[in-house]
């Protein structure tokens, strides 16, 4: 009996698990790959060609969904709909340490930008979905 309870708890939990966010599509997911040696936050601008930082504002809860610790790569998955919206999008990178400690409206006056990414579909078909930093 106590084999049988294990079996269906491990099937239950394999199957909640495996199942996709039905507003991701897995075509269009990104590899945010860092190589620099500091964990670095990547964002995501909504309003191209304003490629300010006006929108932005990180708090314990997304911090982390948003970092990308150093030397390695993490997918962000993207809802087709944010795909198609605009033609371009621009996408930030930014100092982990520095978004963390630094009040956000400092970060905007000063746009503290590691670098900038502008963006179109086609851009990062062509780029295989994968961006790299430094």
């Amino acid at each position: 009996m106590y084999k049988l309870k294990i079996i269906v708890l491990s099937v239950i939990l394999l199957a909640l698990y495996g199942c996709p966010d039905p507003d991701i599509n897995p075509e269009y997911s990104l590899y945010m790959n860092n190589n620099s040696k500091k964990s670095i936050v990547f964002c995501e601008g909504e309003l191209y060609p304003d490629t300010s930082l006006r929108k932005y504002g990180f708090n314990d809860n997304n911090i982390n969904y948003y970092s990308v610790d150093a030397v390695t790569t993490k997918v962000f998955g993207f809802p087709s709909s944010i795909i198609s919206q605009n033609d371009k999008r621009c996408y930030f990178i930014l100092d982990k340490e520095i978004v963390t400690s630094v009040p956000w409206d400092t970060i905007q006056k000063n746009y503290i930008v590691l670098k900038r990414y502008d963006l179109s579909l086609e851009d990062f078909k062509k780029l295989n979905w994968s961006l790299i930093y430094p």
